[in-house]
């Protein structure tokens, strides 16, 4: 929204879709378009925005948002100045924001204030590496904890601190260097894990989490405090033969040494890679179908998974 409105004061678009994860309001999105200037429309699921003229705002976001808060910068690339309040400090906002550093603009982060300021244009070409996907890598972190010796490269360690931190506590092995992480199998023990805001325990690892201690030793119990219903892998799990309670907002593992391979559903991205998760120490064959999903979040996800050692077969 914010790109088409920053290039042509026009966007038009329909009512978003993506995994399935609880109410997934854009109020925050729209909110900030308001305030800069912008006349909103949503008639019958399309949102339509406009401005004639745009102007310097204070923006402050009732909770934190990353899309938000990166729409707002992009935008704000229009204006004098823009300052958000309460805004989303989350690796993947900062790499947006060094990129629009290198376009000529002035931004400052204090805490979880971003203050951004017009400067002079650099209209010469830019070259920008992106950071790597800490979410891919977690991933690859958690199936070395449950099948051992997992080498992932090109990762910003300092991004994954508190999964790291959850994986040690659960028993793994985990030896971190400058821009590497080594997970090795130990025994896995039950843990308490809680998904919130960045830097602590993303959303986007619990289910993967939710995978792993499925073949935990004693209890585990997990809470997301982000989206409410981002618990759709327990199903497909206890029909692997997993014992999972749900709470008010929880999740509560008990131990089950009688995990096998079934036919279970991919209900969004994250679900899907953990259940190939789950598939990698199953006992006999597990066949996951809406597969096609996990493919949006993983770059050549098959043959990465039979680098690793598991045999995965992809039918269309």
């Amino acid at each position: 929204m914010a790109s088409s409105l920053a290039r042509f004061k026009y966007s038009q678009m329909i009512e978003c879709g993506g995994c399935k994860l609880g109410d997934r309001p854009i109020d925050l999105h729209l909110y900030a378009f308001k305030e800069m200037g912008c006349i909103v429309d949503t008639n019958n699921g399309v949102t339509t925005i406009k401005y004639v003229n745009i102007h310097s705002t204070v923006l402050k976001f009732k909770r934190k948002s990353v899309g938000a808060t990166i729409n707002s910068l992009i935008l704000g690339m229009k204006v004098k100045w823009l300052c958000i309040l309460n805004a989303s400090i989350e690796p993947e906002v900062i790499d947006v924001i060094n990129f629009l550093k290198n376009l000529g603009r002035k931004i400052y982060v204090i805490k979880n204030t971003i203050i951004s300021i017009t400067s002079k244009q650099n209209n010469n070409d830019i070259y920008y590496n992106i950071i790597p996907d800490r979410i891919e890598a977690c991933t690859y972190m958690i199936l070395g904890a449950l099948s051992g010796n997992v080498k992932v490269i090109n990762v910003k360690p300092s991004h994954l601190k508190n999964e790291i931190h959850a994986l040690k506590k659960i028993g793994a092995g985990v030896v971190v260097n400058k821009n590497s992480i080594y997970v090795y199998k130990r025994r896995i023990h039950g843990y308490n894990l809680k998904a919130i805001e960045y830097p602590k325990v993303s959303t986007d690892t619990q289910p993967l989490f939710c995978a792993l201690l499925i073949y935990a030793n004693t209890q585990s119990t997990i809470r997301d405090l982000v989206f409410e219903n981002r618990y759709s892998i327990a199903d497909e799990l206890e029909i692997m033969g997993s014992c999972i309670i749900r709470g008010n907002n929880s999740l509560t593992i008990y131990p089950e040494n009688d995990i096998k391979g079934k036919r279970v559903l991919a209900h969004d991205l994250r679900c899907g890679a953990g259940l190939v998760i789950a598939a990698s120490n199953a006992v006999g064959n597990t066949i996951i179908e809406n597969s096609e999903v996990i493919f949006r979040g993983y770059e050549n996800f098959i043959s990465k998974m039979n680098m690793i050692g598991m045999n995965i077969i992809e039918k269309k």
